[in-house]
């Protein structure tokens, strides 16, 4: 299984462009709350390519030997539905 084949991050143009007028125009506490747990979860599924995964790596004792990274990409697909629903 290849999770560049299987587990893409595309969950739609609508969907996106919901969660990006959400952002704009409906600015509330819980939005504002799933667009930063999204952006944290981005930059954490980028692996080595941010500082974001670097710094969970030496904040969270458990964190040292969980080496698969991008396995939490799917996470940024939930998020983003969650955000423009």
């Amino acid at each position: 299984m290849s999770p560049t084949l299987d587990d893409t991050i595309f969950c739609g143009f609508s969907t996106i462009a919901f969660a990006i007028l959400a952002v704009f125009y409906n600015p509330t506490r819980k939005v504002l709350h799933l667009t930063t747990t999204l952006v944290l979860i981005l930059f954490f599924s980028m692996g080595s390519l941010t500082i974001v995964a670097m710094i969970i790596y030496y904040l969270i004792p458990v964190m040292s030997f969980y080496r698969h990274v991008a396995l939490s990409a799917p996470y940024v697909k939930l998020f983003v539905i969650f955000l423009s629903g």
